[in-house]
């Protein structure tokens, strides 16, 4: 599985930066630099996780493009690896020296040396940080944090997910289409949200014209935005079933009931389900991870876990755990109802996972493949 986005990562970018690249301009799905007198089309694109016959028609599809589009310039192929297998490079060089020689490339794993190759110049090993985060870029903008603040997460939600099937988005249809009409759905100040579409069309992920704000540059916000929960201030209470026999149904059951006895029409569902098990509720379960994050919402710890029966277990902290922080704006109502348990929608489920080293990457890119690429294109 593979995705094709409109440019370089802010690392990718960094990389050619450095090397005496410079932007010229766009062609179709690729971006342009000049290097010198020579003009090079980047296209870029994201793995998981590397498998050889999908690496190998990764690499064929992307030379028949550039061979389709008549460009003089040369192509170089920037593929981005949520774990890179040791065989890529070797793979890529073999089917290169086949199909297309002067091919140049970029391999950039989320952890680890990224390696580039410029024909005839020969290959470069280039050091990552050794304090950058899986999925994320090495270099993070200034404002993140005032880019993802709750509030913010909960605009952003409400420009991008209005049109996902209601079975994995419960905010409602109808997306914004002016700082008014965005006010008035998330229920933020106009002041507020006014400021918010300041910082991100200046932050580059937010265009205004022809009546509509239109979100741009889809991964990159939500490699930003993915860093800026994992350093969200909360409460994460590692915690199991009271019982070893306790199972997924049982503290499924147990939600259902406490949700339907605290939860008023006017009010925030007082847990949301969220993580791996949200995912398989969602339909959307790539791998036999099964890990939970209950998100709370006005209610007492101790109340909920002895309602669910759960008590305190940091051994367990990867497996289960509650949530409590100030997201309750963009998680609780989003969310969606499963047989009666609240669960987090689509893209809350992809921030939940994307950081997890249980198959997080792996999963977050199913859920991007499957809802969030197809939704974003349409818009």
């Amino acid at each position: 599985m593979s995705s094709l986005t409109n440019k370089p990562t802010d690392r990718m970018d960094e990389i050619l930066r450095h090397r005496g690249f410079k932007p010229a301009g766009v062609r179709r799905e690729r971006v342009l630099y000049k290097k010198g007198p020579v003009c090079y089309a980047v296209e870029t694109r994201s793995v998981p996780i590397y498998r050889a016959g999908d690496f190998r028609a990764l690499i064929g599809d992307a030379i028949l493009r550039f061979r389709a589009s008549g460009g003089a310039e040369r192509l170089l192929l920037a593929v981005r690896f949520g774990r890179m297998g040791h065989k890529a490079e070797s793979d890529l060089c073999e089917y290169a020296a086949k199909h297309l020689p002067d091919l140049c490339w970029l391999l950039v794993p989320d952890r680890g040396d990224a390696r580039l190759h410029l024909a005839p110049h020969g290959d470069e090993t280039i050091p990552c940080d050794a304090q950058s985060d899986a999925g994320a870029a090495c270099v993070r903008p200034a404002g993140s944090s005032r880019l993802f603040s709750p509030k913010s997460q909960w605009l952003w939600k409400l420009l991008l997910m209005p049109g996902v099937d209601e079975s994995r988005w419960g905010g409602g249809p109808v997306r914004p289409r002016s700082v008014s009409e965005l006010a008035a759905r998330s229920g933020v100040s106009q002041p507020a949200v006014s400021a918010f579409v300041g910082r991100a069309e200046a932050a580059g992920f937010l265009s205004r014209g022809a009546g509509r704000l239109t979100v741009v540059n889809h991964r990159e916000l939500l490699d930003d935005w993915v860093y800026a929960v994992k350093h969200l201030r909360r409460q994460v209470i590692g915690v199991r079933p009271l019982y070893k026999e306790a199972t997924d149904e049982g503290l499924l059951k147990r939600i259902r009931e406490y949700c339907k006895r605290y939860s008023a029409p006017s009010e925030f569902p007082p847990v949301v389900v969220g993580s791996h098990l949200a995912c398989h509720l969602l339909g959307l379960g790539r791998s036999n991870q099964r890990s939970a994050r209950l998100h709370l919402a006005g209610r007492p710890v101790a109340e909920v876990m002895e309602a669910l029966d759960l008590v305190p277990d940091a051994e367990n902290a990867a497996a289960l755990a509650l949530v409590t922080d100030s997201l309750a704006d963009s998680i609780h109502r989003g969310c969606v109802s499963v047989d009666g348990v609240p669960v987090a929608d689509a893209l809350q489920c992809y921030l939940d996972v994307r950081p997890s080293h249980a198959r997080g990457y792996e999963q977050a890119e199913f859920i991007y493949e499957r809802v969030l690429r197809p939704q974003f294109e349409r818009n």
